[in-house]
């Protein structure tokens, strides 16, 4: 018997009347919910059960495109439930995610918004500085030039003014707010080479004693572990540093179980330059104690010369720290330490991190990962070979530090011999110079050939601040110097032949020669063309300005 003729059946039993179908009330009551339906479309389930055409069969067996057999019981009216309550739970949902994103933009444009106006600020404020430090160039320049050169056709203190004004348009052309745009753009080779340097951070590496701009370079009299393990010895050399005038001694400090695991200080150690049997024993001969630390610390202050050392592992920058050195030294063989890196830059005070054995990515990343959290940093290019051999040098990484990283002072630590690279280096950029330094290059230890003695050293810093001198300040113009040459061999216009009062002149009538007196400058002589006479003027006479009209408005003088 099929189903439905059990369901339709009399019920047997007591003769009490047929229960309800229970399939039929449940039936009704879902016709009853349908009824109640609205879908997004604006339709409804119709009275007596009845599905709108839109939801219903289509006259051909099609419902949404797809084509469906005879219906069977109720299946028609539960579609039509499953698709309103699709029609309207989707906008709904969608429309809860448009208002999430809505939102989350306007934080992200708010964000964008101040992040811009600070970094435009920022920008605004270094232009203005770069600003006062050219006008305040110009007005030495100024100064001295009006003092020393009064010369009637070289007035070298509006030539000066002139020089710097084209300069400055030629290479930052638009208007302040262009260039302050120009500022923001964060990608360092896309910025004028010699602005960017001017540019680069000034900073306070030790009190009282900046870095960076046109400060003097800072020098580094590296003893290391030069010191053969020997105090009094080191205090020798803390006092050849000052009388060789560097500005600061410098020294390696590790905590040896923390920088070496076991299996490297136990390892047999048979160097000719060795201290024991073991590194280990070696190492130990030459670390210091924090007490020692502590006096010599007090011995450079005596003598007048600012103390710090590298920190070879994170203990000994936590004791460096306590120490109060003013800066921090990274030597190369922690330049990729980054965990190292972070912490120490966390610790606030400046940082000089050298980059032998490096490359320019790894550099890269060692400048965002310090930039993070200490802008008051310097990036030294070195080479970790003792000696190092010129090949091996590459001074011209300097350059490219500028290029890469133009808000931080570039530098230079070298290994090798002589001092002619080092004053080189400084003549590029090197901002800080770092050499070891020794008592006598034939003890016993690896750094010692590499390094400079106390003659050596004297005459590096004397080199340097020589060649600081030399560099000037980039503005080419005629110097008081330069006076007694110019009114001993400078040339003026004199007439190649007898002009007469009234005549034009014509080039024809011009030659350039050394006279006296000196009248219009050679380089004014085109100038001089279609300018009309007011007196006669004798052949190989100078040309003065008294002899030629209007000669304040065009000829230059």
């Amino acid at each position: 018997m099929d189903d439905f003729d059990l369901l339709n059946a009399p019920a047997a039993g007591n003769g009490v009347g047929s229960e309800e179908d229970p399939a039929a009330a449940f039936l009704a009551q879902q016709e009853s919910e349908i009824a109640g339906i609205e879908n997004d479309e604006g339709f409804s389930i119709l009275d007596g059960g009845e599905v709108p055409p839109s939801l219903g069969d289509s006259g051909d067996g099609v419902i949404n495109g797809d084509i469906h057999g005879e219906s069977n019981g109720p299946s028609d009216a539960y579609a039509a439930i499953s698709t309103a309550d699709r029609l309207q739970a989707e906008p709904e949902s969608l429309r809860k995610w448009r208002e999430e994103q809505r939102e989350r933009l306007e934080v992200l444009d708010a964000n964008s918004r101040k992040q811009e106006s600070e970094w435009k600020e920022k920008a605004k404020l270094e232009l203005e500085e770069w600003h006062a430090r050219q006008n305040e160039q110009l007005e030495k320049t100024k100064t001295n030039n009006s003092t020393h050169i009064n010369h009637p056709c070289y007035r070298l203190d509006q030539a000066a003014e002139e020089a710097m004004i084209s300069d400055l348009d030629e290479n930052n052309p638009g208007t302040e707010w262009e260039r302050v745009a120009r500022l923001c753009d964060f990608n360092p080779k896309s910025i004028f080479a010699g602005f960017s340097r001017t540019m680069a951070s000034v900073f306070e590496l030790c009190p009282g004693r900046k870095i960076g701009g046109e400060h003097p370079c800072f020098i580094i009299a590296e003893i290391g572990q030069n010191h053969q393990g020997d105090i009094e010895t080191a205090k020798k050399m803390i006092q050849v540093a000052k009388d060789a005038g560097a500005d600061c001694a410098k020294f390696q400090k590790s905590e040896l179980e923390h920088k070496f695991n076991k299996r490297a200080l136990e390892r047999p150690y048979n160097s000719k330059n060795s201290w024991g049997k073991t590194y280990g024993e070696h190492k130990r001969h030459l670390e210091f104690s924090h007490e020692q630390y502590r006096e010599l610390q007090r011995f450079a202050a005596d003598v007048g010369i600012f103390f710090t050392a590298s920190g070879m592992d994170e203990m000994a920058v936590e004791f460096l720290h306590e120490i109060n050195v003013p800066f921090f030294k990274v030597g190369s063989g922690d330049t990729n330490n980054f965990p190292y890196l972070e912490k120490t830059a966390k610790k606030g005070r400046p940082m000089v991190v050298s980059s032998g054995m490096q490359s320019m990515e790894t550099m890269r990343r060692v400048y965002r990962t310090v930039k993070e959290h200490n802008p008051n940093f310097a990036i030294l290019q070195c080479t970790s070979a003792y000696p190092l051999e010129p090949e091996d040098v590459n001074l011209r990484v300097i350059t490219e530090y500028q290029k890469e990283f133009p808000d931080i002072p570039i530098g230079y630590s070298g290994h090798e011999s002589g001092i002619s690279i080092s004053v080189a280096a400084v003549a590029l950029g090197a901002k800080v110079l770092e050499r070891h330094i020794t008592l006598d290059k034939t003890w016993k230890g690896s750094d010692h050939e590499a390094s400079l003695e106390p003659s050596e050293l004297a005459e590096l810093v004397r080199s340097v601040r020589l060649v600081e001198k030399a560099l000037g300040s980039g503005i080419k113009q005629m110097l008081a110097s330069e006076k007694a040459c110019h009114d001993k061999l400078g040339k003026s216009v004199v007439a190649k032949v007898r002009i007469p009062k009234g005549s034009v002149l014509t080039l024809d009538m011009l030659a350039v020669k050394v006279a006296e007196p000196m009248g219009f400058p050679a380089e004014d002589i085109f100038q001089l063309v279609g300018k009309k006479v007011k007196e006669d003027i004798e052949e190989d006479e100078s040309i003065t300005s008294e002899l030629v009209d209007n000669h304040g408005k065009k000829a230059k003088c």
